[in-house]
C-alpha cells in the first residue's frame, strides 16, 4: 500500500494532504517548545545520569575503554564551556532574560532538550501524524468556503440557464 491509499483509507484528499504536513510541522514546533521547557524545569538527562546505574554503566565504561571516555569526558567539559559562552553572547542573553530565567541553565537545557526530543521522536511523530490526519478527516466532511463558492457558482449558472429557457 502506498501512501496515497494509506491516506485515502483514512479519509484525506490528495489535496488535504500539504494542509496535513502543515499541521504536523506545527505540532513539531510545539512539541519542541514543550519539551523545552520541560527539560528547564525536570533536566531528565542530567537526573537520569545521577541514578545507580547508570552511574555504575559509567563506571564500566570509564574502566573498560579508558581513553575514549576521557575523550568524550574532554568534549562534554568543552561542550559545557561553549554553552556558558552562548548563555553571555550579547544576541542570545535577552530571550532568557525576556522569560525570566537563568541563561546557563538555558543553554543548557537547550542541548538537552536536542537529545530528548531525538529520543523520544519515535513515539511522538506518528502521534503528530494521527492528530493531523483525524483533524484534516473531521474538517473534509464539513462544508469549505470553497465548496460554497462552487455551490454558488453552480447556483447562478442554474439560474442564468432557467432564465434563458423562460425567454424561448
Amino acid at each position: 500500500m502506498g501512501l496515497t491509499e494509506f491516506l485515502e483509507k483514512q479519509g484525506l484528499r490528495k489535496r488535504d494532504v500539504p494542509v496535513a504536513l502543515l499541521y504536523v510541522k506545527g505540532m513539531t514546533y510545539v512539541t519542541y517548545l514543550i519539551s523545552l521547557g520541560l527539560c528547564y524545569r525536570y533536566r531528565p538527562l542530567f537526573s537520569l545520569s545521577k541514578l545507580k546505574y547508570p552511574q555504575q554503566f559509567l563506571t564500566y565504561l570509564s574502566k573498560r575503554y579508558n581513553n575514549q571516555y576521557t575523550k568524550w569526558q574532554n568534549r562534554i567539559n568543552r561542550l559545557l564551556l561553549k554553552s556558558e559562552k552562548i548563555s553571555e553572547m550579547k544576541y542570545f542573553k535577552p530571550i532568557p532574560k525576556a522569560l525570566h530565567i537563568n541563561p546557563k541553565r538555558f543553554t543548557v537545557s537547550m542541548a538537552e532538550n536536542v537529545l530528548f526530543y531525538k529520543l523520544t521522536l519515535p513515539i511522538t511523530l506518528p502521534l503528530q501524524v494521527y492528530v493531523a490526519i483525524k483533524i484534516i478527516s473531521k474538517r473534509g466532511n464539513q462544508t469549505t468556503f470553497e465548496d460554497c463558492l462552487d455551490a454558488d457558482q453552480f447556483e447562478n449558472d442554474s439560474n442564468n440557464d432557467n432564465n434563458n429557457n423562460n425567454n424561448n
